[in-house]
């Protein structure tokens, strides 16, 4: 009720039934003798049902049991409060077989305040009503009250018929417990009226029953070590399986780890020679690269050697060829100038002069251009071996 049922009322919100639970759970914990934890829950169930059902009768119950919760701890007082509060809710309902029920919460609190006198009219009302709705266990439950004051009464006739009727009908006895505990009423009732052969009909009837019941708890007992017994050694031998499964999937573990790790290992190695293997083929490569580019290098130097021999060769050439033309055709037409400015001055007239002097300075003009062929082929030959030398390099 309390994991299960009263969770899954309280999540949808039915008072009404939410209510009734708590009150259901108030009745189990009464009959337990938790008296404090069965007012708590009855307090719950009429708070929620005079707000969300005043006029049901899962209030008027929920009354009705915390009376009674009060009846059992000797609290009279209290559990008249709330009976007169059942009553209000009952009165309107003369026929209803809710009355049974009412009338057994006054017997109650007529016996808790030790008023047998006014209890036995309430169980005679209640009888009523309970025998009319075949209210069976509740009838019983009026006739032990009954035999119980008749017999405080010291009416004990009276009361051992009403014990007897009790035996007869077998509502109450169907428990082995309920049955022994009338044996033993019988049998002292008996004993207290002079009926000793009586009484001691029902004592052996008691004591069988008890030897009985007393052999069963026994072999319930044993069964009870028994069951533990197997349940420990099957516990122990469950714990050992678990053990051994624990270390097989222990050694497993381990052998799977080696593999990995072995897995790993070998990827690795096999990475790293391939890694090697490219980066050995890599620098031979470069090394290559290096050694053609070294020859190539050696190949321009031989080269640029060679063509800069015979530029200083062409150059060499080339200077002596000017020399020669500037030193020595050069100085012949200097000479003929010479000879030709001083036979014109001797020899020709001025006007003749003149004309000669253009011819003069066309001579001179001649050995001008001469001295520039020698400066022009030495410029020549440095922009040949420049532009020789950039090409090879590039």
């Amino acid at each position: 009720m309390v994991e299960k049922s009263i969770p899954q009322i309280e999540k949808y919100k039915n008072h009404k039934t939410l209510g009734q639970f708590y009150s259901q759970l108030g009745i189990i914990l009464t009959y337990n003798a938790e008296f404090a934890k069965a007012f708590e829950y009855n307090t719950k169930a009429i708070k929620i049902l005079e707000k969300n059902a005043p006029h049901s009768p899962e209030l008027f119950f929920a009354y009705l049991n915390t009376a009674s919760n009060f009846c059992y701890q000797a609290k009279g007082d209290e559990a008249k409060k709330y009976l007169d509060k059942a009553e209000k809710l009952i009165q309107p309902y003369p026929e209803s077989s809710s009355n049974a029920s009412f009338y057994y919460g006054k017997t109650l609190y007529f016996i808790t305040k030790q008023k047998n006198e006014e209890a036995l009219p309430m169980i005679e009302k209640g009888l009523v009503y309970a025998k009319r709705s075949n209210q069976n266990l509740l009838t019983q439950m009026f006739y032990l009250n009954k035999y119980d004051i008749l017999r405080k009464q010291n009416k004990l006739n009276e009361a051992k018929n009403v014990l007897e009727n009790i035996l007869s009908e077998k509502t109450l006895i169907i428990d082995a417990n309920n049955r022994k505990a009338f044996y033993n009423q019988l049998s002292s009732l008996n004993e207290q009226m002079g009926n000793l052969k009586e009484a001691l009909i029902w004592e052996k009837k008691y004591s069988k029953l008890n030897d009985s019941l007393n052999f069963e708890n026994v072999k319930l007992e044993l069964n009870t070590l028994e069951t533990k017994f197997r349940t420990a050694e099957k516990q122990k031998e469950i714990a050992n399986l678990n053990t051994e499964k624990a270390q097989k999937e222990l050694e497993i573990n381990k052998k799977n780890q080696y593999l990995w790790l072995l897995v790993f290992a070998s990827l690795f190695l096999i990475i790293l020679i391939i890694s090697i293997y490219f980066y050995t083929k890599k620098l031979a490569k470069e090394k290559e690269i290096n050694h053609s580019q070294k020859l190539k290098e050696i190949a321009q130097q031989e080269e640029l050697k060679i063509t800069k021999a015979i530029l200083e060769g062409e150059e060499k050439e080339r200077e002596r060829v000017g020399k020669d033309l500037h030193d020595g055709l050069g100085g012949m037409l200097a000479g003929v100038k010479i000879n030709f400015s001083a036979w014109a001055s001797q020899n020709l007239e001025l006007e003749k002069k003149q004309n000669f002097n253009g011819i003069l300075n066309q001579l001179d003009h001649s050995v001008s251009e001469l001295r520039n062929i020698k400066k022009s082929d030495a410029r020549i030959s440095f922009k040949i071996w420049f532009r020789n030398c950039f090409k090879r390099f590039v």
